[in-house]
């Protein structure tokens, strides 16, 4: 579309983005690919730094946790956020190994007691599948498989019959996920 733009320029059309400034925005150690089926090599070859695009991407990086920040202007104490972003930016491999926090782990490695520790009792407790309450909470998978696998048991917990249902989208009906 942008080379439409400048079809009596062609030195322009032929510039990246046709020459037109483009701002991203992210932590692009964060936000990967979708790649279906792929393996991790097919996922880091689509990655943005990969394109030959990524040579002539003029890159800031934010210095600066205005979260942080912010409390410290309010007088707060901003001391758990800081040590949460400062745990992010060991995760990304910015700071060097790491342990994750005692409070952020489960007690053991079963996967029953880690949906438990993150969504509580979803069989007995109401109050634990209320809208507030998940969309609150996430667990975190490096593969689909687990994804899978774990959605399927955080489903089980739910009382009642599982089903598809079907949702109107646009006009035309699609299966809801389950």
């Amino acid at each position: 579309m942008l080379r439409e733009l400048h079809k009596g320029e062609p030195a322009r059309a032929r510039l990246p983005f046709a020459g037109k400034v483009v701002v991203m925005g992210g932590d692009f150690r964060q936000v990967l690919p979708v790649v279906p089926r792929a393996w991790r090599a097919g996922i880091v070859a689509a990655c943005l730094s990969m394109s030959p695009l990524w040579a002539s991407i003029t890159r800031l990086k934010l210095t600066t946790n205005m979260r942080v920040q912010q409390l410290q202007l309010e007088g707060q104490d901003a001391g758990e956020q800081q040590a949460f972003a400062d745990l992010l930016l060991r995760v990304g491999g910015v700071g060097g190994d790491f342990e994750i926090p005692a409070a952020m782990r489960a007690a053991t490695q079963e996967p029953g007691d880690l949906i438990r520790t993150v969504f509580g009792d979803l069989g007995g407790d109401s109050a634990a599948r209320s809208k507030e309450q998940l969309t609150a909470r996430a667990l975190l998978t490096p593969c689909n498989d687990n994804v899978d696998a774990l959605n399927d048991q955080v489903l089980a917990n739910f009382p009642g019959e599982r089903g598809v249902r079907l949702c109107q989208w646009g006009g035309a009906a699609l299966p809801a996920l389950n």
